[in-house]
Order: structure tokens, then sequence, then C-alpha cells
């Protein structure tokens, strides 16, 4: 070796540095053993901390029904919060940004209605968006819906992509109403087959 060249490293002297499981785990345990705090709850505080957290709550001075009041008020909005979705809020919450939030909650309510009934993929579809689309006549809109109803019929979903709504042409309104149909119709009946 010249003066000036790094030394080479084979892969012997690489494994020499590596640390060893047996060493790790050693490291661990000693770390685990050797620290003070092993538990953040000091069980010698717990009574002091609850004589303080009552004595907190007796400065309120309400009475036992407005306790129980806002206790109820409590848990109903923990309730919400975990409650399941509703086809009109998926809708919201997917879409609000692109179609107007009336016509998000006629399809939902179309949706709903439609879900289980006998009709055919294609006439739930077509039922779900007629009363907002009626510009177009019957005929049109089983064309456009046609495509989604063999997608329904195969299982596979078709999400809408977002856009303008204002920028859209009046076909693509159309069929992106459609889709929307058809994505509210799906979770309709997820929702009925869950209930």
């Amino acid at each position: 070796m010249t003066t000036g060249e790094e030394p080479m490293h084979t892969p012997q002297s690489n494994h020499a540095h590596t640390p060893r499981p047996d060493h790790i785990k050693g490291e661990l345990l000693d770390q685990l053993l050797t620290t003070e705090d092993r538990y953040p709850w000091n069980p010698a505080t717990a009574e002091d901390y609850f004589v303080a957290v009552e004595a907190a709550v007796e400065g309120f001075d309400w009475p036992a029904e407005e306790w129980e009041s806002r206790a109820e008020q409590l848990f109903n909005r923990l309730e919400a919060c975990w409650a399941p979705e509703g086809v009109a809020q998926a809708l919201q919450r997917r879409f609000a940004q692109t179609i107007p939030a009336a016509w998000l909650q006629e399809i939902a309510s179309q949706a709903q209605k439609l879900a289980t009934s006998s009709l055919s993929p294609l006439e739930q579809l077509v039922e779900c968006v007629s009363p907002l689309l009626t510009d177009w006549s019957m005929e049109d809109l089983n064309l456009f819906a046609r495509p989604l109803a063999y997608a329904m019929r195969s299982g596979t979903p078709a999400t809408p992509s977002p856009g303008d709504w204002q920028s859209l042409t009046p076909v693509e309104q159309a069929r992106y109403t459609l889709q929307v149909a058809q994505y509210a119709l799906e979770a309709a009946q997820t929702q009925g087959n869950d209930a």
C-alpha cells in the first residue's frame, strides 16, 4: 500500500465492526434495568393526584342533574364520532368540492331508496339521477349509465376523479353524476348489508 491510499475494506474487516445480536440484546437489557423511571406513573403519588382532581371538580358546584346532562352530551358526541357514516355523509366527504351539495343530498336520498329495490343496476343508476338530469332523455341516461352498470355487475368499483363542476361540459356533468350515483348505490347497498 502506498501512502495516501485508503486501506481496502474486506468483508471480514466490516464484519468485525457489526454488533452481534447478543451484544445488542445485552445493551437493551442493561438500559431497561438501569433506568430510574421504569414506570411513568408513581403509585405512591396516585392518591395525591386523585385528591387534586376531585378538589378541582368540586369547584364547579353543579347539581347532579347538570352533571348527568353534560355527561350525556359528551357521550352522545363521542358516539357520533364512531357512528357508521351514512351515504349522504360519505358523498359530502368525498365529492363536496366537486358537485353541488343539493345534488349530493338528492343522490344519497335516491340511492338509499333504490339500493334494496328489484330494479337492474342500469335502472337503479338512471332512476337515481333522473330527478337531477331533467334535460336528458331516458335513452341518453341509459346510454351514459350502461358502462357503469356493467361495472356494478362485475363488482368493479369506479370512483370518479374530482374536477371543477363548472368547467365540465353538460355531457361530462351527466357522466360524473352517474358515477357519483354508482358510488352512492354501492355505499347504500353495503350499508344495507351491514345492518
